[in-house]
C-alpha cells in the first residue's frame, strides 16, 4: 500500500527558515511580540557552532595543545613526557562527548516551543509570501506576512573531485571520523583549516597545507602576512597553489596521489608536483545554504556573487536593518548571507531581523553594527578587529602603524610562547584606534580589548592613560600604543610622549 502525503495548509504571521544561531536569536524576539510564528528547519538540530563548528573545533584545539605542551617539560624539570602518546580514536571519542553536551544544551531550550512552532522539512520558496515545506510524510504550505532566511552554510565541494569523495573530509565531517589518518593535507588555509591542521600537526600527524595564495587566514598587512607564513611553515610545510588532479593507489592502506600546481617561492613559476597522502582536509570555504531554497521565484531580489568557488548567488540586502533589496517583508540573516559568519555576528543579525520582522510593514529600525572582531585559534593566536590594513588602504584613510613584537616579551618568555607581532592602525589625524591585527599569545583577549577600544572610540592618548600591570601580555598593547604615539607626535621628547601617559596625574 503507497504512502499518501499529507498536504496543510497555515497562515502565520512569521516564518523563520532555519534553527541555527540566527534563527533561534530570531525566534526570540518574535516571540515576545505574536506566537503566529513558525520555525522551519530541515535538519539535524543544534546550531553549526555546537555541532560542527566553534565548540567542537575549540575542544579538539585544545586537546592538541595540551599534548603539545609537553616539548617544554623536561627543561622545566618535569620528566616522563617521552612516554606520552596519542590515540586518536579515544581523542576523537572525548571530542564528539563534549560536542554532544553543547547540542544537549542548544536543543533543551527547544522544548517549551518547538511542539506548536517547530517544523522539520526543506523548506522552498512558493511565491514571496508562501513556502512549501517538504517531508517525508507531509508536504506543507505556509504562507506568511514576514520572512526571515536563515538557512546557514555548507562546506563548499569541487565538483570535479567527487569521485574521489571517500578520500575528502570537509570540515562538518571531520569531527565525525572514528580516528585520525597518519598523514593528510589540509586543503584551504583560512580561519577553520589553520586551526584543524595545524592542531592536528600538534597531535603528530603528517600535514601538508595547501592554500592557493600566501595569506593565511584573514591576515592583509603585508609585514604579518610575509611573518605569519613564515612561522606557520615552521610547523607546518605549507605550499602555495591548487589541487589539479587525483589518482588511487592500490597499497596495503588506502590512499591518493595528489597533483598540486604550486608556486615556486624563488622563481613565481608555476610546478606541477605529486603527493602522496591518506586523506585531504577540505577547506576551501563555505556557501550559503540558498541553492534549493526557490529563490528564482522571488522575481525581485538583487544578488551578488558568492566568494566561493561556487556558482551560488546571494540575496543583496541592507546590514543594519537585514533586510533584502527588493522585498520589505524579507529578511536573512547569519552564515546565508556570506558576510560576516561568525556566532556573534549572527545572533546580532538574527536579533536585528527578528525585531524589524515584528514592525509594520514599510517600517524598520537601522542598527549601529559593533566592531568588527575574529579570532583565529591557532597557537598562538590570530585576532581581527575593527578595519584591517587592506581596508585602510581601500578607503585611503590616512594612518600609523603602531607595532610591538612578542619575541623576547617578558610574559611570552614566561609561558614559552615566543612569537607573534602586533600592528595598530590610528588615524594619522586625531591619533584615534581604527584596527589591528595580531598574531600572538593570548590574541583572544587583546582582540576583545581593542575592538572595545574601537566601538568606544578611543585615541591612543586616552589608551595609555590606563594602568598596564607587569609582566602581562598587555605589556605588549602599550608598546604598541608606545609606538603610535611617537609616530603621531615625532617632534616630541620621550619624556614629553612619557608625560602624556601620566597627564591626569600631573593635573
Amino acid at each position: 500500500m503507497q504512502n499518501k502525503t499529507k498536504i496543510i495548509e497555515k497562515n502565520v504571521e512569521i516564518a523563520i527558515i532555519g534553527a541555527g544561531s540566527a534563527g533561534l536569536s530570531a525566534r526570540k524576539i518574535v516571540a515576545q511580540k505574536t506566537s503566529s510564528y513558525v520555525v522551519i528547519d530541515s535538519g539535524p538540530l543544534g546550531t553549526t557552532c555546537a555541532r560542527v563548528g566553534c565548540m567542537p573545533s575549540k575542544v579538539f584545539i585544545q586537546t592538541a595543545k595540551d599534548f603539545y605542551k609537553r616539548r617544554f617539560f623536561s627543561e622545566e624539570g618535569i620528566l616522563g613526557a617521552d612516554s606520552l602518546r596519542v590515540e586518536s580514536q579515544k581523542i576523537m571519542s572525548y571530542v564528539r562527548q563534549k560536542r554532544d553536551r553543547f547540542v544537549r544544551s542548544v536543543l533543551s531550550g527547544h522544548e517549551s516551543w518547538k511542539e506548536e512552532h517547530l517544523l522539520m522539512g526543506r523548506a522552498h520558496f512558493k511565491s514571496p509570501y508562501t513556502i512549501e515545506v517538504f517531508s517525508s510524510h507531509f508536504h506543507t504550505e505556509i504562507t506568511a506576512k514576514k520572512i526571515i532566511i536563515a538557512t546557514g552554510s555548507s562546506p563548499f565541494f569541487p565538483e570535479k573531485f567527487l569521485p574521489f569523495r571517500k578520500f575528502f573530509m570537509d570540515t562538518n565531517e571531520f569531527f565525525e571520523q572514528e580516528e585520525l589518518p597518519k598523514k593528510m593535507i589540509v586543503w584551504g588555509l583560512g580561519v577553520i583549516g589553520l586551526e584543524l591542521g595545524l592542531a592536528a600537526k600538534m597531535l603528530g600527524i603528517e600535514c601538508l597545507g595547501i592554500n592557493r595564495s600566501r595569506r593565511l587566514a584573514l591576515v592583509s598587512d603585508p609585514e604579518l602576512k610575509s611573518y605569519l607564513w613564515e612561522k606557520i611553515s615552521q610547523k607546518m610545510p605549507l605550499l602555495q597553489g591548487t589541487i589539479e588532479k587525483i589518482e588511487t593507489v592500490k597499497d596495503k592502506v588506502e590512499k591518493i596521489k595528489v597533483w598540486v600546481k604550486q608556486i615556486d617561492p624563488t622563481t613565481s613559476q608555476e610546478l606541477l608536483q605529486e603527493y602522496e597522502t591518506e586523506k585531504i582536509l577540505l577547506a576551501i570555504g563555505r556557501t550559503p545554504n540558498l541553492t534549493q531554497l526557490g529563490l528564482e521565484n522571488l522575481p525581485l531580489l538583487k544578488y551578488r556573487q558568492s566568494n566561493t568557488g561556487s556558482t551560488s548567488m546571494i540575496p543583496l540586502y541592507d546590514s543594519s536593518t537585514m533586510q533584502c533589496a527588493g522585498y520589505e517583508h524579507l529578511f536573512i540573516a547569519g552564515d546565508s548571507n556570506g558576510d560576516k559568519t561568525i556566532l556573534h555576528e549572527a545572533s546580532d543579525e538574527g536579533i536585528i531581523a527578528g525585531i524589524n520582522a515584528t514592525l509594520t510593514l514599510g517600517s524598520v529600525t537601522k542598527f549601529k553594527r559593533k566592531a568588527p572582531l575574529s579570532i583565529v585559534f591557532t597557537n598562538p593566536q590570530l585576532a581581527y578587529v575593527g578595519k584591517k590594513y587592506e581596508e585602510l588602504e581601500e578607503e585611503k584613510i590616512p594612518f600609523v602603524i603602531g607595532k610591538a613584537s612578542f619575541e623576547g616579551q617578558g610574559r611570552s618568555i614566561v609561558e614559552n610562547e615566543e612569537e607573534g607581532k602586533l600592528h595598530l592602525y590610528c588615524a594619522l589625524k586625531t591619533g584615534q584606534l581604527l584596527g589591528a591585527e595580531i598574531y600572538g599569545p593570548q590574541a583572544e583577549h587583546l582582540g576583545h580589548l581593542f575592538s572595545w577600544a574601537i566601538q568606544d572610540q578611543k585615541t591612543v592618548e586616552e589608551l595609555l592613560l590606563y594602568p598596564f600591570y607587569h609582566p602581562v601580555i598587555e605589556e605588549g598593547a602599550r608598546t604598541a600604543l608606545r609606538h603610535a604615539l611617537s609616530l603621531l607626535y615625532p617632534e616630541k621628547t620621550s619624556l614629553e610622549l612619557l608625560q602624556k601617559e601620566i597627564a591626569p596625574l600631573l593635573s
